[in-house]
């Protein structure tokens, strides 16, 4: 009788055992998102439970691009932006709910290239106007922060127990220092004392345009997203 009773206990550990041993790594207070932003483009999160319905750890990754006419100070372009986030984020739960105070750091991998686009044939810079056919391309392009602090609220908690499904929202900002604009035009066929001037106009140009670029200092960041959370 001992033998059996021993025998149907070993049997009953080993089954734990393999039970526990076939549970998904995601089973533990993890979920997946996928989210649309306004400053971020498209991308995907994962986030995990610090502590139940109390704090969350999150890792996001983002990126889109676009391209669109603009005009800075009289001089037109074609602006090409690309966007590449990668995001670390704690998210706490004051009130054990859905409601959230989020903070963290963001990658910023984002790229701003400009291409000069000539009027009627020239290019007006500084109030000097140059015929695009005497001068090389005028080109520019915009530096971000690397590292940048992100705060905010939102709504939802992905991996709040017992949830498959659910939307997640959030709204708040990313704080960066001032960007740095770069314009640059080659004086191809210019004289010497005009390729001066055109070098002394780009100088100017370039401080104008860094004067609006540099009121993007805190940049809003609006998402809405899908979660799963894995059993």
């Amino acid at each position: 009788m001992k033998k059996k009773v021993l025998l149907a206990a070993s049997l009953l550990a080993a089954m734990g055992v393999a039970q526990a041993a076939d549970v998904s790594p995601f089973d533990d207070g993890y979920a997946v998102a996928g989210r649309l932003s306004l400053v971020q483009g498209g991308g995907l999160e994962l986030h995990k439970t610090v502590i139940q319905d109390t704090l969350n750890a999150r890792l996001g990754v983002f990126g889109a691009s676009w391209s669109t006419d603009r005009s800075n100070s009289g001089v037109d372009y074609n602006a090409k932006l690309k966007l590449f986030n990668t995001a670390l984020l704690a998210d706490y739960y004051p009130l054990g709910g859905a409601f959230r105070l989020s903070g963290g750091l963001v990658y910023n991998g984002n790229k701003l290239d400009l291409d000069g686009k000539p009027s009627n044939g020239s290019f007006t810079l500084n109030g000097h106007s140059y015929n695009a056919s005497d001068i090389g391309p005028v080109q520019g392009r915009v530096d971000f922060n690397k590292v940048s602090p992100y705060l905010g609220i939102g709504w939802g908690n992905p991996t709040a127990s017992g949830k498959g499904l659910s939307f997640v929202a959030d709204i708040g900002v990313l704080v960066n220092t001032s960007p740095k604009a770069h314009l640059s035009a080659s004086c191809g066929s210019l004289s010497a004392g005009d390729c001066a001037q055109l070098q002394s106009d780009v100088a100017a140009q370039q401080q104008q345009l860094n004067d609006d670029v540099g009121k993007l200092k805190v940049w809003p960041a609006v998402s809405l997203g899908v979660a799963y959370r894995f059993r």
